[in-house]
């Protein structure tokens, strides 16, 4: 594996993490503590993000 194939799964791998610590820290308390709430509660705070000025060819950035 190439250091540059490294650092793409370093940056998808932290991507992902602060994706799951957002919704964590931005949902609803679920009534109940299950995997299905927990899932949902999540489900709904990530539908609701959308892109910043929702013009996605100057909010992103794209790698190799």
């Amino acid at each position: 594996m190439n250091p540059s194939d490294r650092a793409g799964a370093l940056v998808d791998m932290i991507q992902s993490h602060l994706l799951e610590v957002v919704s964590l820290v931005a949902m609803e308390p679920p009534s109940r503590i299950t995997g299905r709430e927990l899932r949902d509660a999540k489900s709904a705070v990530l539908r609701a993000t959308h892109r910043w000025g929702d013009d996605p060819t100057t909010a992103t950035r794209h790698g190799r």
